[in-house]
């Protein structure tokens, strides 16, 4: 069971809206933005998640009160649009530095931005930005993170939780705390200017099959590629076995696994 408790950051789940259940905390995130201008940071943390959303339309299926499921409202104002790759980036960096202190362990980003613990899939992020015109208005990112879950649908393929690699059950709003402090870190690092280089060179240490050679899908076939890049935009660039390079957005490949 989750409790409200204080979390010792500067803005980040400072206002915490905490609820037994909803629909999908990044609706309810939008829903706040279009009534009001919620103060940066604010945090809305759910038990139970009846219509989660992953990228492109895909869901998130998630056992009552066994996980965290958040959303986080930013206003990244002082980055352009064009750059807007690098607000994946540092969060997907922020969950790795949350989850490593939780646990101790070696986690992976999966391109764009789903965190693996070896060959499955321990978190999901979905992050919907509102850009009008050449400004960035507001960011929602939303977490779905399985933490005490052992138990999964048939039709989920590589899920694992944080118990079933530490062999222990976590506090929920512990493992909250961590991640909303994590995220703070790292969003600070973007808005006070930290290098984007080394933005780019952590996220790509942390990448799933960087600079290895593997399988993938892109359409109908099967290649064997090195992931070599991924560019300001977000797109995969992979050089394949064959000498020739692929670009792919997000839903164009797979990872064969």
């Amino acid at each position: 069971m989750l409790n409200k408790t204080s979390i010792p950051t500067l803005f980040t789940a400072q206002n915490l809206l905490f609820f037994d259940s909803l629909a999908s905390t990044n609706t309810h995130a939008q829903k706040l933005l279009e009534e009001n201008h919620p103060p940066e940071g604010t945090a809305i943390l759910t038990i139970d998640q009846t219509a989660g959303r992953g990228q492109t339309g895909s869901v998130w299926v998630s056992e009552p009160g066994m996980n965290v499921l958040c959303s986080f409202i930013f206003y990244p104002t002082f980055l352009e649009p064009t750059r807007q790759f690098l607000l994946n980036q540092v969060i997907s960096l922020a969950v790795i530095d949350a989850l490593k202190k939780i646990i101790g362990q070696q986690f992976l980003i999966k391109w764009p931005n789903d965190i693996y613990f070896g060959e499955k899939k321990v978190a999901g992020i979905l992050i919907e930005n509102s850009i009008r015109g050449n400004s960035f208005v507001n960011s929602v990112v939303g977490i779905g993170l399985n933490v005490n879950q052992k138990i999964f649908p048939p039709e989920i393929s590589n899920p694992i939780s944080l118990a079933q690699i530490s062999n222990k059950n976590l506090i929920n709003m512990e493992v909250f705390a961590t991640l909303a402090i994590a995220i703070e870190q790292r969003y600070l690092q973007l808005r006070n200017e930290f290098s984007s280089a080394n933005i780019q060179k952590e996220y790509l240490n942390n990448l799933l099959g960087y600079d290895e050679l593997r399988e993938y899908k892109i359409g109908l076939n099967k290649i064997k590629a090195i992931l070599k890049n991924v560019d300001e935009t977000g797109r995969l660039l992979l050089s394949g076995e064959d000498g020739i390079k692929y670009t792919a957005w997000f839903k164009e490949i797979e990872f064969v696994f």
